[in-house]
């Protein structure tokens, strides 16, 4: 890779930045991503997810969060976002919210890697209504086989699958705020967060049904917390591919690490989300 005077890339070795990186072989591997901090690439995310699969060889599975979070009137946005509204202005908005459907629902703020693993030819997504995840890869549907609706990112969920294959995580130009194999660990703290109620809209029979459901209440408000102290464990790998700085782990020590970490630091607060 070549970078200017001016901080851009004349040219992105992906191939070359993916065989330093040091990954293992045939693995699993979660995305994070950020397509911009990586820069201008051929073929966009194709160019990345690709390289990833040929660097990484023929058994390996992708996956990314394809999450839905607006296909909810229980959010904190959605309340905070309606809070001023009437009753009528409100209608309005929640007739706004389209039906999940597992098919075709588009992902939301998560970038254009998980949009590019959703879309691919043989790619398949597990069901849930607002934390759903899609894979690509010989071992996707048996991974993403199991995501119950009263879990979003449990046991039951795909991040159990692969807690249990210590999947590799990849952060790419993005923050440990966003490592969503943290949510695991809360579900297994010693007091675990309460339950609340959740109401999203779900396509069934070409009909967008309301459907509600008791889900943890889980928040992300000391993930970047932890990063940084797993930084200082040294179980984190770095390296960059194009512009962007990477991290990546095992996700077996990281949610166990979570685990004691949120045990021991976490204080009650306002979540962000």
């Amino acid at each position: 890779m070549t970078i200017t005077a001016t901080g851009t890339a004349e040219a992105l070795d992906v191939a070359g930045d993916l065989r330093a990186l040091g990954l293992p072989p045939n693995g699993i591997y979660l995305v994070h991503s950020s397509l911009r901090r990586v820069g201008p690439l051929a073929e966009g995310p194709r160019t990345l997810v690709d390289g990833l699969r040929e660097t990484c060889g023929p058994r390996s599975t992708v996956l990314a969060p394809t999450f839905t979070a607006g296909n909810s009137t229980t959010t904190r946005a959605y309340l905070r976002r309606t809070a001023h509204m009437d009753r009528e202005q409100r209608r309005a908005e929640e007739d706004r919210i389209a039906g999940f459907d597992r098919r075709t629902s588009p992902s939301q703020n998560v970038g254009a890697i998980p949009e590019y693993i959703r879309t691919a030819s043989g790619s398949t997504r597990s069901n849930h209504p607002q934390t759903s995840f899609s894979a690509i890869g010989p071992r996707a549907a048996e991974l993403l086989a199991v995501h119950e609706l009263e879990c979003h990112l449990g046991d039951d969920s795909p991040l159990g699958r692969l807690y249990d294959n210590d999947a590799v995580v990849l952060l790419i130009g993005v923050g440990f705020d966003v490592c969503t194999c943290f949510h695991l660990a809360e579900y297994r703290l010693d007091t675990p967060p309460e339950k609340r109620l959740y109401r999203t809209f779900v396509m069934t029979r070409g009909r967008r049904v309301p459907t509600e459901f008791y889900a943890l209440d889980t928040e992300d408000r000391d993930f970047a917390r932890i990063g940084d102290a797993m930084l200082k464990k040294r179980f984190v790998h770095t390296g960059h591919i194009g512009l962007a700085p990477v991290h990546w782990f095992r996700m077996r020590a990281a949610v166990d690490f979570a685990v004691q970490w949120m045990n021991q630091f976490r204080r009650p607060g306002p979540a962000s989300h």
